[in-house]
Protein backbone atom coordinates (compact mmCIF):
# COMPACT_ATOMS: atom_id res chain seq x y z
CA UNK A 1 0.00 0.00 0.00
CA UNK A 2 1.36 3.38 -1.05
CA UNK A 3 -0.01 6.48 0.68
CA UNK A 4 -0.23 9.69 -1.33
CA UNK A 5 -0.75 12.87 0.70
CA UNK A 6 -2.19 15.97 -0.96
CA UNK A 7 -0.80 18.86 1.10
CA UNK A 8 -2.32 21.64 -1.01
CA UNK A 9 -4.75 24.52 -0.35
CA UNK A 10 -8.37 23.41 0.06
CA UNK A 11 -9.48 24.97 -3.22
CA UNK A 12 -6.80 23.02 -5.09
CA UNK A 13 -7.76 19.54 -3.86
CA UNK A 14 -10.36 18.68 -6.56
CA UNK A 15 -8.13 20.04 -9.30
CA UNK A 16 -5.10 18.06 -8.15
CA UNK A 17 -7.27 14.94 -7.96
CA UNK A 18 -8.36 15.57 -11.54
CA UNK A 19 -4.75 16.00 -12.68
CA UNK A 20 -3.74 12.77 -10.95
CA UNK A 21 -6.65 10.94 -12.55
CA UNK A 22 -5.65 12.22 -15.98
CA UNK A 23 -2.05 11.17 -15.51
CA UNK A 24 -2.99 7.60 -14.61
CA UNK A 25 -0.43 7.83 -11.81
CA UNK A 26 -2.87 6.54 -9.19
CA UNK A 27 -3.83 2.87 -9.12
CA UNK A 28 -5.37 0.29 -6.84
CA UNK A 29 -2.27 -0.02 -4.69
CA UNK A 30 -2.58 3.62 -3.60
CA UNK A 31 -4.43 5.39 -0.83
CA UNK A 32 -4.90 9.10 -1.46
CA UNK A 33 -5.45 11.33 1.57
CA UNK A 34 -5.87 15.07 1.49
CA UNK A 35 -5.07 17.18 4.55
CA UNK A 36 -7.99 19.63 4.46
CA UNK A 37 -9.89 20.16 7.68
CA UNK A 38 -13.15 21.18 6.02
CA UNK A 39 -13.29 19.04 2.86
CA UNK A 40 -14.15 15.35 2.88
CA UNK A 41 -13.21 12.48 0.59
CA UNK A 42 -15.81 13.48 -1.99
CA UNK A 43 -13.42 16.20 -3.12
CA UNK A 44 -11.28 13.36 -4.52
CA UNK A 45 -14.13 11.99 -6.62
CA UNK A 46 -12.12 12.41 -9.83
CA UNK A 47 -10.07 9.44 -8.62
CA UNK A 48 -13.04 7.21 -7.89
CA UNK A 49 -12.33 5.05 -10.94
CA UNK A 50 -8.68 4.48 -10.06
CA UNK A 51 -9.31 1.78 -7.50
CA UNK A 52 -7.40 3.76 -4.87
CA UNK A 53 -8.59 4.28 -1.33
CA UNK A 54 -9.80 7.86 -0.87
CA UNK A 55 -10.00 9.84 2.33
CA UNK A 56 -8.96 12.82 4.41
CA UNK A 57 -6.47 13.11 7.24
CA UNK A 58 -6.39 16.29 9.31
CA UNK A 59 -3.93 16.65 12.23
CA UNK A 60 -5.53 19.06 14.68
CA UNK A 61 -2.49 21.27 15.03
CA UNK A 62 -1.65 24.93 14.61
CA UNK A 63 1.89 25.79 13.56
CA UNK A 64 3.69 28.61 11.78
CA UNK A 65 7.14 27.03 11.80
CA UNK A 66 7.22 23.78 9.77
CA UNK A 67 10.58 22.80 11.27
CA UNK A 68 9.18 22.60 14.80
CA UNK A 69 5.79 21.12 13.88
CA UNK A 70 6.90 17.44 14.18
CA UNK A 71 7.71 18.02 17.84
CA UNK A 72 4.00 18.68 18.50
CA UNK A 73 2.65 15.54 16.87
CA UNK A 74 2.79 13.27 19.92
CA UNK A 75 0.37 15.48 21.85
CA UNK A 76 -2.10 15.96 18.99
CA UNK A 77 -5.13 14.18 17.56
CA UNK A 78 -6.10 13.74 13.92
CA UNK A 79 -9.50 13.56 12.21
CA UNK A 80 -9.80 10.65 9.77
CA UNK A 81 -12.57 10.28 7.16
CA UNK A 82 -13.06 8.24 4.02
CA UNK A 83 -13.52 4.68 2.82
CA UNK A 84 -12.38 1.66 4.82
CA UNK A 85 -8.96 1.39 3.15
CA UNK A 86 -8.18 5.07 3.58
CA UNK A 87 -9.18 5.01 7.24
CA UNK A 88 -6.91 2.02 7.89
CA UNK A 89 -4.03 3.78 6.11
CA UNK A 90 -4.65 7.01 7.99
CA UNK A 91 -4.64 5.18 11.34
CA UNK A 92 -1.37 3.50 10.39
CA UNK A 93 0.14 6.82 9.36
CA UNK A 94 -1.03 8.43 12.61
CA UNK A 95 0.56 5.69 14.69
CA UNK A 96 3.87 6.08 12.85
CA UNK A 97 4.13 9.83 13.54
CA UNK A 98 2.68 9.81 17.07
CA UNK A 99 -0.79 11.23 16.43
CA UNK A 100 -3.95 9.89 18.06
CA UNK A 101 -6.55 9.40 15.28
CA UNK A 102 -10.33 9.39 15.43
CA UNK A 103 -12.98 8.87 12.75
CA UNK A 104 -15.32 11.66 11.70
CA UNK A 105 -18.25 11.53 9.27
CA UNK A 106 -17.97 13.39 5.97
CA UNK A 107 -21.02 15.54 6.70
CA UNK A 108 -19.56 16.64 10.04
CA UNK A 109 -16.29 18.02 8.70
CA UNK A 110 -17.49 21.63 8.18
CA UNK A 111 -18.71 21.77 11.80
CA UNK A 112 -15.50 20.11 12.98
CA UNK A 113 -13.47 22.70 11.11
CA UNK A 114 -15.58 25.55 12.50
CA UNK A 115 -14.72 24.27 15.98
CA UNK A 116 -11.04 24.36 15.06
CA UNK A 117 -11.38 27.95 13.82
CA UNK A 118 -12.89 28.97 17.16
CA UNK A 119 -10.13 27.20 19.08
CA UNK A 120 -7.19 28.43 17.00
CA UNK A 121 -7.85 31.33 14.65
CA UNK A 122 -10.27 33.25 16.84
CA UNK A 123 -8.01 32.74 19.83
CA UNK A 124 -5.36 34.70 17.92
CA UNK A 125 -7.93 37.38 17.07
CA UNK A 126 -8.93 37.72 20.72
CA UNK A 127 -5.27 37.96 21.72
CA UNK A 128 -4.74 40.75 19.20
CA UNK A 129 -7.76 42.66 20.50
CA UNK A 130 -6.66 42.20 24.11
CA UNK A 131 -3.14 43.39 23.35
CA UNK A 132 -4.44 46.46 21.51
CA UNK A 133 -6.77 47.37 24.38
CA UNK A 134 -4.01 46.93 26.95
CA UNK A 135 -1.85 49.36 24.99
CA UNK A 136 -4.75 51.80 24.61
CA UNK A 137 -5.09 51.64 28.39
CA UNK A 138 -1.47 52.78 28.74
CA UNK A 139 0.21 49.43 29.33
CA UNK A 140 3.72 49.51 27.74
CA UNK A 141 3.76 47.26 24.65
CA UNK A 142 6.37 44.87 26.04
CA UNK A 143 4.38 44.45 29.26
CA UNK A 144 1.12 44.06 27.34
CA UNK A 145 2.64 41.26 25.25
CA UNK A 146 4.18 39.47 28.22
CA UNK A 147 1.18 39.90 30.48
CA UNK A 148 -1.27 38.67 27.87
CA UNK A 149 0.89 35.65 27.03
CA UNK A 150 1.13 34.69 30.70
CA UNK A 151 -2.59 35.22 31.22
CA UNK A 152 -3.64 33.18 28.21
CA UNK A 153 -1.18 30.34 28.81
CA UNK A 154 -2.49 30.01 32.36
CA UNK A 155 -6.06 29.80 31.11
CA UNK A 156 -5.11 27.16 28.52
CA UNK A 157 -3.41 25.10 31.22
CA UNK A 158 -6.56 25.30 33.34
CA UNK A 159 -8.74 24.26 30.39
CA UNK A 160 -6.48 21.28 29.68
CA UNK A 161 -6.58 20.25 33.31
CA UNK A 162 -10.24 20.77 34.21
CA UNK A 163 -12.23 21.83 31.13
CA UNK A 164 -13.67 25.19 30.00
CA UNK A 165 -16.36 25.59 32.66
CA UNK A 166 -13.92 25.06 35.53
CA UNK A 167 -11.36 27.39 33.93
CA UNK A 168 -13.80 30.29 33.58
CA UNK A 169 -13.23 33.43 35.66
CA UNK A 170 -14.27 37.06 35.24
CA UNK A 171 -17.41 39.17 35.48
CA UNK A 172 -19.81 36.84 33.67
CA UNK A 173 -18.72 33.93 35.87
CA UNK A 174 -19.31 36.09 38.97
CA UNK A 175 -22.59 37.50 37.70
CA UNK A 176 -21.01 40.95 38.05
CA UNK A 177 -23.31 43.11 35.92
CA UNK A 178 -21.78 46.39 37.06
CA UNK A 179 -18.30 45.42 35.89
CA UNK A 180 -19.78 44.43 32.53
CA UNK A 181 -21.34 47.89 32.25
CA UNK A 182 -18.05 49.57 33.09
CA UNK A 183 -16.20 47.46 30.52
CA UNK A 184 -18.74 48.20 27.81
CA UNK A 185 -18.68 51.92 28.55
CA UNK A 186 -14.90 51.94 28.01
CA UNK A 187 -15.02 50.20 24.63
CA UNK A 188 -15.59 51.53 21.14
CA UNK A 189 -18.59 50.26 19.15
CA UNK A 190 -16.83 47.37 17.38
CA UNK A 191 -15.02 46.13 20.47
CA UNK A 192 -18.21 46.46 22.53
CA UNK A 193 -20.11 44.37 19.97
CA UNK A 194 -17.46 41.65 20.21
CA UNK A 195 -17.50 41.85 24.03
CA UNK A 196 -21.29 41.43 24.04
CA UNK A 197 -21.21 38.47 21.65
CA UNK A 198 -18.57 36.67 23.69
CA UNK A 199 -20.31 37.49 26.97
CA UNK A 200 -23.57 36.02 25.68
CA UNK A 201 -21.74 32.84 24.69
CA UNK A 202 -20.02 32.76 28.09
CA UNK A 203 -23.38 32.79 29.87
CA UNK A 204 -23.95 29.20 28.78
CA UNK A 205 -21.01 27.93 30.86
CA UNK A 206 -21.15 30.42 33.75
CA UNK A 207 -23.53 28.42 36.00
CA UNK A 208 -25.36 31.51 37.30
CA UNK A 209 -28.52 31.73 39.32
CA UNK A 210 -31.63 32.92 37.46
CA UNK A 211 -31.31 36.33 39.07
CA UNK A 212 -27.61 36.67 38.24
CA UNK A 213 -28.18 35.61 34.64
CA UNK A 214 -30.97 38.14 34.20
CA UNK A 215 -28.77 40.94 35.56
CA UNK A 216 -25.90 40.00 33.26
CA UNK A 217 -28.19 39.77 30.23
CA UNK A 218 -29.58 43.23 30.99
CA UNK A 219 -26.06 44.64 31.25
CA UNK A 220 -25.06 43.01 27.95
CA UNK A 221 -28.01 44.47 26.06
CA UNK A 222 -28.38 47.76 27.89
CA UNK A 223 -26.06 50.04 25.93
CA UNK A 224 -27.02 48.58 22.56
CA UNK A 225 -30.67 49.42 23.13
CA UNK A 226 -30.06 53.07 24.06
Amino acid sequence: MDIVLLAVPDAAVPGVATLLAGSAAIAGRHVVLHLSGVLDSRSLSALSGSGAGLGSFHPLLSFTDPASAPLKLAAAVAAVEGDERSRAAAFLLASRVGLTPFVIRAEDKPLYHAAAVFGANFLVTIAAVGRRLFEQAGVPPEHAARGLATLMSGVLENIARAGPASALTGPVKRGDAETLRRNLAALGPDDAALYRALSRATLDIADLTTEQRRAVEEAIHERREK
